[in-house]
Order: structure tokens, then C-alpha cells, then sequence
């Protein structure tokens, strides 16, 4: 049996040549991939993001699944329609169809809800006994799925609970990704948020739990990553790597152990109130070069709105200062256009930004997505009706497409304010390339070893900012 595993997304970073590049935002399809791979025999598995067409010509799956969060659902809809139109089965998972399941298509089969590696396996599972579509009785004994009845009619079977551990699954089909040697490879240590940020669906579509690949788990994945691609930088992709401070310790205790801060440098996520000494000492350790921090706002009313009580801008500023002040980079993101939020409120973030020296930052229109409080607000406001165009959800979405949630800013006084901070983003990045630029010319002169070093990949780009 071969299975086409397609992950539906527009705006991707591709190859050139449409092959699927190494996305955290993939991980998904590939512990689905690598389940099928360990667990039905004979099986073979292609994971593509786009040229579907050229795919289902080149590859004649038996089985397609799609993967796509809401911004991207129309583009999987079309892909259904092509993939139906050849009589192959589809089925869709992910995060859109696991919070809005009434959207099923007409052309989707199935809908896998929630974690997908054994619901999937047991789809396929059947699929291949029969080399068809499981019936409605069979169907009806598989966990945590949605599918129209002979009538037309959704049906749901009963939730599947989520896996008491991650450690048991299989170490993600990497492979089917072509990643390349020497460069840097993503990895998911964890799945979930104990956080509820308005905006995010991450707590949602993972029912508010955490759950971490052990520290023993996940340094044997790194050694594993290590071996094979030789990478030069490993990037987390966790919600939040570091919301158990004792696995974190345990993590660095490993890698220093073993040396792996000498060979690798490391970039993660994390959140600004749980950045403290030990927190940032631990992180030097590992050697982390690089910190994402969803800090949000510069304006306390603002933050307390979108991430709830306990947040300051007061946390944000110490985050960065213990973290720059260690040598790590810090990549900041901020929204605006939040529902009360005044044009004061804005520049507060704006000023903000203007003074916290962060190495880079992206600005973005509070956005509705499903299952979120911000979602249930617009719908309330009427933003969101019958006919709604998915990929308006878009964190950048077209000009003139963009959900204004503001009650108290007009549509063009928030979008000349997001174009307020996206000169400040460009002119950012501008000083910190000149920066870069001014210090290789400054090591070409006096060290023509580290230069060659820099330019052939083996120092990063944090030895030159």
C-alpha cells in the first residue's frame, strides 16, 4: 500500500524545486509517517507540500491524508477535489479539522481528530484489508473521527484519548524530509501549552496538558540527528521547551555531559515569566544562541488581555536584558489591534520595541483562529459568517483581506500603525546586517582563519553579531 501524506500549505519555505523542506510545522505527517512505517508492513510513505498533482501522477498513492491548520483549509480542499477526482480516498487531519469538524468537505472521507499516529495507523490498517474504504461499522469502532453518513449526515465516533506518553513513538521519519547535511534541522520535544494566551489554539487542540519526550528520549533523538545529518544548529519547535525546569536540567546535564554544546548550537521558544538566572544559566549551558519570546505588548492592560494574569511588561524587559546580557539572542513578536486597545496602548508596544534591542521582531493583527476566546468574540462581532474565506486567517493575509477586531480604531488607522512597525522591523534588520557586515570586514583584516570559518558555515551567525 503506498500513502501520500500532504501537508497543505501555501506559504511554506519550499526547495526550488518543490521538494518539502525541514518545517517544525511538519512534525505531525511525520511521527504519522514514521507509525505507519514501524506498523504496517510493506507500506510505503512520500510526505510532499506541494505539486500534489505531479505527485498522485508520479507516486499513484492508494491513500492520501492531508494536513492544514485553518489559514490553509481552502488550499486542502482543493487538493481534495483533485485527489477525489481520481478516485483515491482522502482523509484530513490537523488543527483545523480537529476544531471546526463540521467543515468536512465533500471530498473528504474522513476526519482525523486530534493526535493522529494511531488513528491513522487503524484507518490504514483497514484500508489495506480491504483496499477500500472501511464501511460505516467498521468506521464507527475507530476513535476519535468524523465522516458523513450514507445520508450526507456528520457522524462522530468516540474521542481518542491522547497518548499517556510520547516516548513510545517512533523517532520521526526525517528522511522523507531530504533534509540537507550541514545545515539546521527542527525538532518537537513536547506537545501542549499550560498556558491559555487568547490568541493561541495550541492549549486547545491539545486539551490544556503537557507532555514532554523525557530528557533520556529526547538527547538520544539529538545524538541520532547528529549522527546522521551533521547539522550545524538544532531548532526547538515546542510550545514551550522549557515549562519543565527540571527536564530542562536534566536535558543540559546530558548535553554537557557529552559534549554536544561543542559540536551544535541550539534555538527554542520560550516565555517571558519563566525566564529567570537559572532558567537563562541553564540555556548558556546547552548552548542556546537564539530565543523566540511571544512578548506580545509593551502596554500592561494589553498584555494581561491577551496572555491573562501574571504577565508584565516588566517580566518581558528583565527576560531580555538576563538574556542578551548572557550572549543570547532574542527574536521578539508582538500583536496589535486587540478589541479595547487605543492608539496609546500601540505606541506604548511601539516604544517598546523601539528601546528593547531585540536582534528581530515581527508585528501582527490580532487574528481569530478556532477554538480560542478571540474566535467566539468575533463570531459574536459577526466577523465570522457563512462563506467566510479561510486564508482571511492568515497572520499576513492580502491586503484588504485582513479581520479588523478593534472597536475603537478604524480599519485604516490600524493598518497604518501595523505599516508603523513594519518600517521599524525593515530599518531593525537593516542595522543589525550592517552590524554583521562592519564585523566581518573587522575579522577579515585581522583573522582571515575565523573569516574563511564564518563563510564556509562552521562559526553561525551569532559569532559575528
Amino acid at each position: 500500500m503506498k500513502v501520500l501524506l500532504v501537508s497543505a500549505c501555501k506559504e511554506g519555505v519550499r526547495k526550488a524545486k518543490g521538494e518539502v523542506v525541514n518545517s517544525g510545522h511538519l512534525f505531525g505527517l511525520l511521527y504519522i509517517a514514521s507509525y505507519l512505517l514501524e506498523n504496517i508492513p510493506g507500506v510505503v510513505v512520500k510526505l510532499t507540500d506541494e505539486r500534489v498533482s505531479d505527485a498522485l501522477e508520479e507516486f499513484k498513492p492508494d491513500l492520501v491524508g492531508i494536513s492544514c491548520i485553518s489559514q490553509h483549509f481552502e488550499e486542502a480542499r482543493r487538493i481534495s477535489r483533485l485527489t477525489k477526482e481520481k478516485g483515491i480516498p482522502v482523509i484530513i487531519g490537523g488543527h483545523h479539522i480537529s476544531l471546526c469538524p463540521h467543515t468536512l468537505d465533500e471530498n473528504m472521507d474522513i476526519g482525523v481528530m486530534g493526535e493522529g499516529e494511531i488513528t491513522m495507523f487503524e484507518l490504514a490498517k483497514l484500508f489495506a484489508k480491504s483496499g477500500k474504504l472501511p464501511d460505516y461499522k467498521d468506521l464507527l469502532l475507530v476513535e476519535g473521527i468524523v465522516f458523513h453518513d450514507t445520508t450526507g449526515k456528520l457522524t462522530f465516533t468516540q474521542p481518542r484519548p491522547l497518548l499517556p506518553s510520547l516516548d513510545g513513538l517512533p523517532y520521526p521519519a526525517r528522511s522523507l524530509l531530504k533534509p540537507e547535511y550541514g545545515k539546521n534541522i527542527s525538532m518537537i520535544s513536547s506537545r501542549g501549552c499550560p498556558y491559555n494566551c487568547v490568541f493561541c489554539f495550541s492549549s486547545r487542540f491539545w486539551g490544556n496538558k503537557v507532555r514532554f519526550l523525557s530528557a533520556e528520549r529526547l538527547y538520544k533523538e539529538i545524538e541520532i540527528v547528529l549522527k546522521k545529518f551533521q547539522p550545524k544548529s538544532i531548532s526547538f519547535w515546542d510550545d514551550l521547551f522549557i515549562a519543565s525546569k527540571e527536564r530542562l536540567r536534566k536535558v543540559v546535564e546530558l548535553i554537557e555531559k557529552n559534549k554536544v554544546n561543542t559540536q551544535v548550537e541550539f534555538g527554542l521558544l520560550c516565555r517571558a515569566n519563566l525566564i529567570d538566572e537559572e532558567v537563562v544559566d541553564l540555556l548558556k549551558r546547552m548552548n542556546v544562541v537564539h530565543v523566540g519570546l511571544g512578548l506580545e505588548s509593551g502596554c500592561d492592560k494589553t498584555l494581561k488581555y491577551l496572555k491573562g494574569e501574571g504577565m508584565s511588561v516588566a517580566q518581558n524587559e528583565r527576560a531580555i536584558e538576563l538574556l542578551r546580557k548572557n550572549g543570547i539572542l532574542v527574536r521578539g513578536s508582538f500583536i496589535i489591534g486587540s478589541p479595547l486597545e487605543t492608539r496609546e496602548d500601540i505606541m506604548q508596544t511601539y516604544n517598546f520595541v523601539k528601546k528593547a534591542k531585540l536582534y528581530y521582531f515581527d508585528t501582527f493583527l490580532l487574528t481569530p483562529l478556532p477554538g480560542t476566546p478571540v474566535w467566539d468574540y468575533a463570531k459574536k462581532r459577526g466577523l465570522i459568517q457563512d462563506g467566510f474565506r479561510w486564508e482571511n486567517l492568515d497572520l499576513k493575509p492580502d491586503k484588504g483581506k485582513e479581520l479588523i477586531l478593534s472597536e475603537v480604531l478604524s480599519r485604516k488607522e490600524i493598518l497604518g500603525l501595523l505599516t508603523k512597525f513594519r518600517r521599524l522591523q525593515k530599518l531593525t534588520s537593516f542595522v543589525a546586517l550592517s552590524k554583521r557586515l562592519k564585523r566581518i570586514i573587522l575579522i577579515s583584516l585581522t583573522d582571515p582563519v575565523k573569516l574563511y570559518n564564518i563563510l564556509s558555515g562552521k562559526i553561525i551567525q551569532r559569532r559575528i553579531s
